[in-house]
């Protein structure tokens, strides 16, 4: 009686998905405003893909010696800085 049940309720979700899907993909027509910004939109998956060798290459720099410093540590080294002392006003 438990298996039946639990069939049942694995059947109602699997139709309420399909009803979903079905009342979903109708039919999409862009308004104007949609086609002119299409080029602007934010895709986080190329982004990713197209920024992830340089962001892998900048980290692997800053473990070298003579690479400059990071901004953390720029940062500190100019709250760290001595004053130059008397300005003119």
């Amino acid at each position: 009686m438990f298996v039946l049940k639990g069939i049942r309720a694995w059947f109602r979700l699997l139709l309420f998905a399909l009803f979903l899907t079905v009342a979903w993909s109708g039919d999409y027509r862009p308004t104007p405003v949609d086609t002119l910004v299409a080029p602007y939109r934010y895709d986080f998956l190329s982004w990713e893909t197209y920024n992830l060798f340089d962001k892998w290459v900048r980290r692997a720099g800053d473990v070298f010696p003579w690479s400059s410093p990071s901004p953390p540590e720029e940062r500190e080294a100019l709250e760290n800085k001595p004053s130059g002392g008397g300005g003119s006003v």
